[in-house]
């Protein structure tokens, strides 16, 4: 029987891991605060709103649209929203 296939050890692999997860989980960032940040009074939504109101409809995104016009964009072949 090998050392590694044996179940001590595969809980003791685990445990690490869990470990060492929850270790890289502890330590992230909780929050982020912008350096520059802009006053929400001059934060627009109409790029989104158009956006939106441009391929969803019913409920449903029209991903098939939105990708042939998102490649029409990058070649030059339409104006930004």
């Amino acid at each position: 029987m090998s050392v590694l296939r044996s179940p001590l050890m595969s809980r003791w692999i685990g445990a690490v891991f869990l470990l060492v997860t929850l270790a890289g989980c502890a330590v992230t960032p909780r929050g982020f605060h912008s350096v520059d940040p802009i006053a929400p009074d001059r934060v627009s939504h109409q790029v989104w709103e158009q956006i939106v109101q441009a391929h969803v409809q019913n409920g449903q995104v029209g991903l098939l649209q939105y990708s042939q016009q998102s490649a029409r964009q990058l070649r030059g072949g339409a104006q930004p929203y």
